[in-house]
């Protein structure tokens, strides 16, 4: 990564245990989300505790963090789906 962008990337990590945003194929309970800005946009990384699986989204910096989170959660439980990782 250049310099120049490292000095604009922020991390944020936050730790969700709540039932309504905890994906069904994971019995831990825990997925990690990991916010990096890059100029316009944000990359999005949902992490399942338990299973290790990652997915990824790009959404506008725009966008609130909390529908960012929504659609990486969506998009990490049709992973463990499709991975027939569900319970």
């Amino acid at each position: 990564m250049c310099m120049h962008l490292m000095h604009r990337v922020a991390w944020t990590f936050l730790k969700t245990m709540s039932k309504d945003t905890t994906p069904k194929a994971n019995s831990g309970g825990e997925v990690y989300f990991e916010f990096t800005a890059i100029g316009p946009q944000v990359r999005v990384a949902a992490l399942d505790a338990r299973t290790g699986v990652e997915v990824v989204i790009i959404a506008p910096k725009t966008a609130p963090q909390s529908q960012m989170q929504q659609i990486a959660m969506a998009k990490l439980k049709k992973r463990l789906q499709s991975e027939n990782l569900s319970d």
